[in-house]
């Protein structure tokens, strides 16, 4: 499309009333509730009764994560929580220690000759 053609065009809102100005309800603040989050939802769930627990995995209406999250809970089982907590938000971070024995970190060097047998 030319530049002439896209100035000849008439304006899509040559008022300026509407949007978000005049309806501020339509807006989004862009923000997250903690309510949401996976985090938030395991630390209430660990409070839980087995009553409880088994009341929320009942309910048709609860969310598909959120049931195997809380019978995860009343099974115990640490590492498939472990495992869906990093899917939702990562594995943490890792250091991996590079040093030599001395402390150093200067590579060690090892030039093996492949001519000479290991019998020699």
């Amino acid at each position: 499309m030319r530049t002439t053609d896209q100035v000849a065009k008439k304006a899509p809102n040559p008022s300026g009333k509407g949007g978000f100005g005049d309806n501020p309800e339509n807006r989004n603040p862009g923000g997250w509730k903690k309510e949401n989050t996976a985090r938030y939802k395991l630390e209430l769930l660990i409070q839980m009764s087995d009553h409880e627990l088994a009341t929320l995995i009942d309910d048709p209406t609860t969310p598909r994560f959120d049931k195997n999250m809380a019978i995860a809970v009343q099974k115990g089982e640490w590492r498939e929580i472990d495992s869906m907590i990093n899917q939702v938000y990562g594995k943490p971070k890792e250091s991996i220690d590079l040093s030599n024995p001395d402390g150093s970190l200067t590579p060690i060097v090892r030039i093996i000759d492949s001519r000479i047998s290991p019998d020699e």
